[in-house]
């Protein structure tokens, strides 16, 4: 079960895309509202979450996408362009192992994206499917 909440600590990477790097997509600064979709067919549904983040850096990469994973995890293949980004991750610790891919592509004031895992952990394998998207709402509070 730690891989379902490292799985989940991973996604929320996603939402947090605080210091610049290197080359990579360009969006507008300021207050920007995220509503993700998560599937796992072990909890039945999808989730659903709303969140509002002040983003004050205009470029966002893989990097900073994933800057919050787990130890044992680590960021692979990553691409950057524009407008696009796309990685690989692998993790692997308390008795399982996680990969997964991710992408996002916008312009900058809209972003759209998601992550698609596979979470093995004693002997079992477990889907989990998270889809995002961003718009910028006006200025940091």
């Amino acid at each position: 079960m730690k891989l379902i909440q490292l799985s989940l600590i991973i996604f929320g990477g996603l939402c947090l895309l605080g210091s610049a790097h290197a080359a990579g997509m360009e969006i507008k600064p300021g207050q920007w509202e995220f509503r993700s979709q998560t599937s796992m067919p072990v909890q039945g549904g999808i989730r659903e979450n709303v969140n509002k983040q002040c983003l004050k850096d205009a470029t966002v990469t893989p990097q900073t996408l994933m800057k919050d994973m787990q130890q044992g995890c680590e960021l692979l293949d990553s691409k950057g362009t524009a407008n696009s980004l796309s990685w690989k991750v692998s993790c692997s610790g308390g008795g399982g192992d996680m990969t997964g891919e991710g992408n996002v592509t916008g312009s900058d004031e809209t972003l759209q994206g998601g992550m698609k895992m596979v979470v093995s952990y004693n002997g079992q394998k477990m889907n989990m499917a998270v889809s995002w998207d961003g718009k910028y709402v006006g200025p940091c509070p």
